[in-house]
């Protein structure tokens, strides 16, 4: 049912639950994960703990190497992917290059009340 599965990092701790559900339908169907995560300069200013578009790189890679270490003790196989862009726009040009069957991720990082009330 599904061979490649991307996996959309922001880099945030919630990236890791939504890595596992994707583990988990990379076992079940045999699928190759594709993990990414797309640096978006014009967030810096909006993310207080960082700085510029090299930290959030750095972050981003951080994750997406925590997520392919994670799927490789699954026994997954992994490609991963740092780009910049536009997420969105990147994300969904990737998955056509690939031919990607399943993009799974989260909901933008939000925790507590911000993820009660937005999603």
């Amino acid at each position: 049912m599904y061979e490649r599965i991307i996996v959309a990092t922001d880099g945030s701790v919630g990236s890791v639950h939504v890595a596992l559900q994707a583990i988990d339908l990379a076992e079940t169907y045999g699928a190759t994960i594709h993990v990414i995560h797309v640096v978006d300069a014009n967030m810096r200013a909006l993310v207080a703990d960082l700085t510029n578009e090299e930290d959030l790189e750095d972050r981003g890679t951080e994750m997406v190497e925590r997520v392919e270490r994670i799927a490789r003790d699954h026994g997954i196989d992994v490609v991963t992917a740092i780009e910049n862009g536009d997420p969105a726009q990147r994300i969904i040009e990737y998955a056509d290059e690939i031919d990607a069957d399943l993009i799974v991720a989260g909901t933008h990082g939000r925790s507590g009340v911000e993820r009660r009330i937005i999603g």
